[in-house]
């Protein structure tokens, strides 16, 4: 749990930097960030959900998976419908997967310091 934790706050600060970019007037942050924000996203799912298959984890990190594969499917929905259109990010779908992704985190965080 601890690895996805360090990988979800990476990401985190990847999906502030978008933000902020997004509320300063750029319609899309750049492709890299985007890319490397996703990439590493995934890959603390990932790690998560190999915890979850090796060991009995806490209901708050199981929650946490919930919501953080839910936040993915957010994110997937921005990169693929969004940003390689060449559409402008909808705030109202950034306020949700950051929500989302926020929210898995703080949990995830939770059942780690809680244990």
């Amino acid at each position: 749990m601890n690895t996805a934790a360090v990988l979800f706050v990476v990401a985190a600060l990847g999906g502030v930097t978008m933000l902020a970019m997004r509320l300063l007037g750029h319609g899309r942050p750049p492709i890299w960030l985007a890319i490397g924000h996703g990439i590493v996203a995934i890959s603390g799912l990932a790690s998560l959900g190999f915890a979850y298959s090796q060991a009995t984890l806490p209901t708050s990190a199981m929650w946490a998976l919930v919501l953080l594969a839910l936040a993915a499917l957010g994110g997937a929905t921005l990169f693929g419908g969004f940003h390689l259109r060449g559409r402008p990010l909808p705030l109202f779908l950034i306020a949700g997967h950051g929500i989302l992704a926020l929210t898995g985190t703080g949990l995830l965080l939770a059942a780690i310091f809680n244990s």
